[in-house]
């Protein structure tokens, strides 16, 4: 199991989320509809549809993390974070540089044409509710509180392997995204 100084990692979480939610900012917010509902050849998700799962998840652990820190008791001498097994397992199944296909849940599968600006605002909306409570962690011992992960009641994860895995999930979707914008010259925008 992975340890690091639980500064370190929100820090780490912080600066990512900052990056994140700059780029839906600059790349996606002033597009056109039609731009961001437009699947890929391929059948692949739009800009649009990969920003709305991730407000699924979203709507899920966003409320699940803050009820988790309602309830514990704030601990700022718990300095350092130890991953759990299945944290770690759920964080490198999203990395994307994998290059390993996960299927999405049906709950979790967006309609076709979506309203773009509503989606991007409740992104950027969720990212930052997400940056609050990050910052609200620091006080808290993130390898003791557990909470639910988005499957399963009977499954938890820690509190700071939620935070890394909805962030790598993040980072997995807004790269696929990246890659149904089209550069002005016609040549599909590469991923990272």
């Amino acid at each position: 199991m992975k340890k690091e100084a639980r500064n370190t990692l929100l820090d780490r979480l912080e600066t990512e989320l900052d990056r994140q939610i700059n780029l839906v900012v600059d790349q996606f917010q002033n597009l056109d509809d039609s731009l961001l509902n437009k699947q890929s050849e391929g059948g692949g998700w739009s800009v649009a549809q990969n920003l709305e799962h991730l407000n699924f998840y979203f709507n899920y652990y966003n409320p699940a993390i803050k009820r988790a820190l309602q309830k514990a008791i704030e601990d700022k001498n718990a300095n350092t974070f130890h991953s759990g097994w299945l944290g770690s397992y759920f964080s490198k199944s999203m990395d994307y540089r994998t290059n390993k296909k996960v299927k999405a849940f049906s709950d979790y599968i967006p309609q076709e044409q979506l309203d773009s600006a509503r989606v991007i605002q409740d992104f950027i909306q969720n990212e930052e509710d997400l940056l609050q409570l990050i910052r609200k962690a620091k006080n808290y011992n993130l390898t003791k509180i557990r909470l639910p992960i988005s499957l399963s009641k009977w499954i938890t994860m820690r509190l700071g392997d939620v935070f890394q895995f909805v962030l790598l999930h993040n980072e997995r979707h807004l790269v696929q995204a990246q890659s149904r914008l089209e550069r002005k010259d016609g040549i599909e925008a590469t991923q990272k």
